[in-house]
C-alpha cells in the first residue's frame, strides 16, 4: 500500500472523528457511501447512508455533550485492491453516561471497508463491536 493511500485513509478517519466530536452528523454521514452498511454494537443493521444518518441525527443532548470524549485510533489499514481497503480501529468512550446509569468506560473495535471513488475514500461498511473494558 502506498504511503499516499495510507495518508488519505488516515485523513478520512481523522475527519470522521472530527465530525463526531463536533456532533455534526450531516458531515459525519458524508464519510459513508450512499449504499453503505453499518452494524451497531447492538446488532442493528442500517443498509444505506440515509438510514445511518437518520439513526444518528437526533442524538440526545446528554449524549452529544459526551461525544468529545470519544477516542478513536486506527490500528491497521490493509489495501485489498487499488480501490478497496480494510480498516480496523479501536474506540474508547470513557465515563460514558446513559439513561441515569452510572458512568462506564465503553470500548470497542470497528471493522470498516473503505472504497475509493472519484479520488476520495469513503466508508462502504462498518461493523462496530463492543469489547470488555480492560483493567
Amino acid at each position: 500500500m502506498s504511503d499516499q493511500e495510507v495518508k488519505a485513509i488516515q485523513v478520512l478517519m481523522a475527519s470522521y472523528l472530527a465530525a463526531w466530536h463536533a456532533t455534526d452528523m450531516e458531515r459525519w454521514a458524508e464519510h459513508f457511501t450512499q449504499d453503505s452498511d453499518f452494524i451497531t454494537w447492538r446488532g442493528i443493521w442500517w443498509k444505506t447512508r440515509d438510514e445511518n444518518f437518520d439513526a444518528h441525527k437526533d442524538i440526545p443532548a446528554s449524549i452529544a455533550e459526551q461525544m468529545k470524549n470519544y477516542q478513536l485510533s486506527v490500528e491497521q489499514i490493509a489495501l485489498l485492491s487499488p480501490t478497496v481497503a480494510l480498516v480496523h480501529a479501536r474506540w474508547h468512550w470513557p465515563d460514558f453516561v446513559e439513561g441515569g446509569h452510572p458512568p462506564e468506560d465503553r470500548q470497542g473495535l470497528l471493522t470498516m471497508v473503505v472504497v475509493k471513488g472519484d479520488d476520495h475514500w469513503r466508508i462502504r461498511a462498518t461493523h462496530n463491536g463492543r469489547v470488555e473494558a480492560s483493567d
